[in-house]
This record gives structure tokens, sequence and C-alpha cells, in this order.
């Protein structure tokens, strides 16, 4: 993944702590400004109460419940979102979420770059989405 344009800070939100990690390095290896993880949906607002953030990468089934409940947070401070799971149907949550990507785990580099790099996209209105 080549390096980001402007320093972005990035919430993780992902139970399995090793691939909380990997995100995180590879993440920060691109020049991020800051990467915040939680490994559950409490965290998770903990970290939103304290700071905004220009992209969350969210793994879909946690142990506290689905990470869909952290979304009109999300949006209300137009935070790109990364769906990053392997226990979910890429095409329902892009019907339901049609502003964010998807990418199944595991996920190639390749392939979680470019729902990275499309997520901030649409955020930024750079790309068309289904409801806008």
């Amino acid at each position: 993944m080549p390096n980001f344009s402007r320093d972005l800070d990035v919430l993780i939100l992902e139970d399995e702590a090793l691939i909380s990690f990997d995100l995180e390095l590879l993440i920060s290896s691109c020049g991020a400004k800051s990467v915040v993880c939680a490994f559950d949906i409490e965290q998770a607002r903990e970290a939103l109460a304290q700071q905004t953030f220009d992209i969350a990468v969210l793994d879909l089934n946690l142990p506290d419940g689905e990470s869909t409940v952290l979304v009109p947070d999300l949006r209300k401070t137009n935070t790109a979102i990364v769906f990053h799971s392997g226990h979910a149907e890429r095409a329902d949550l892009m019907e339901r979420y049609p502003y964010a990507e998807f990418t199944a785990k595991p996920a190639a580099v390749q392939t979680f770059k470019s729902a990275f790099v499309t997520a901030l996209a649409k955020a930024q209105g750079a790309l068309p989405t289904a409801e806008g």
C-alpha cells in the first residue's frame, strides 16, 4: 500500500488481536497519523467520544454485538467505513451501506488497500454511491 496523500486518523474495530495488530502495522506503515485499536463496541464508542476519525475499519461480528450499530455515529462525522469480516455477505452489506466498502477476511493487501482508498474517496464525495 502506498503512503497516504495526507495524514489520517484511523479506528480499527477488531476482536482478534493478531488481525488488529496486522492491520495497525499495515496502516501505520502507510503514513497514518494515528491508529486506534478497539476490541469491542464499547471501546470503539469510547474512542469515538474522544476523537474524530477519517476512516474506520470494522469487523462485523464482535463479542458485544454487530459493529453496524456504530454506523450512524460514523456517518455524522463523515468517517469513511470499511467492513472487514469473514462472516458477512458483500452484496448484503453493500446494499445496506452503499457509502462503505467491504473486504472479506482474510484479505490480500492489495484488496484491502483498494477498499481503504475507495472508502476514503466515497466519504470525500469523489466517488458516487448508490444512495447519492
